[in-house]
């Protein structure tokens, strides 16, 4: 039973936070697509630059906040304007999914479950403190986060998803051609 506790505790850690993460990285190739794809007005000779000196580097998600980045200054510099807090927040909410996906949780002797199956220690049930427990160029990475950072980065990643899903409806009102009344 109480590794049940720590798989749970681990599945509600990194779950919700990867669910924003998903939600985040769809949005900014959604924004990416809209840009390059849509029919609307704007310079085909420009979006086809853009393009050629987008593809011509790898593609994650890091790479694609990156080209969200290039976009925003150079395309559309009042949306730059408006949403560049929102683009440099990514750095953190990706920096905090990296340590989630490249750990496990760590578990001290005591932590770990006795012999009828319970646990030592009530932390999993309500952890103030996590361990997480990456390797990083074969050695062993020890980090400690408390769970109100994670609640707050949390927090914190689902208001910049909320700010993109607004970055996005920007980009398409702005590629409607001219004459279309808006809905």
């Amino acid at each position: 039973m109480g590794i049940h506790l720590v798989e749970e505790t681990e599945d509600k850690i990194r779950g919700s936070y990867m669910r924003i993460l998903e939600n985040v990285e769809f949005l900014v190739c959604e924004i990416l697509a809209t840009h390059f794809f849509s029919s609307g007005a704007g310079d085909t000779k420009n979006r086809r630059v853009d393009l050629l000196q987008i593809i011509l580097r790898r593609s994650n998600i890091r790479f694609n906040i990156e080209a969200l980045r290039y976009l925003l200054k150079r395309r559309y510099p009042v949306l730059w304007a408006k949403y560049s807090k929102t683009i440099r927040a990514l750095d953190k909410i990706l920096a905090h999914r990296n340590l989630l996906v490249h750990s496990s949780l760590g578990l001290a002797d005591e932590l770990l479950p006795k012999d009828d199956g319970t646990l030592r220690q009530s932390v999993f049930r309500n952890p103030s403190r996590i361990l997480l427990v990456g390797f990083t160029k074969g050695n062993v990475r020890f980090s400690t986060i408390t769970m109100k950072q994670h609640q707050t980065d949390l927090a914190d990643a689902e208001k910049v998803c909320t700010q993109l899903v607004g970055l996005w409806k920007e980009v398409l009102a702005s590629q409607k051609p001219k004459g279309m009344l808006a809905r």
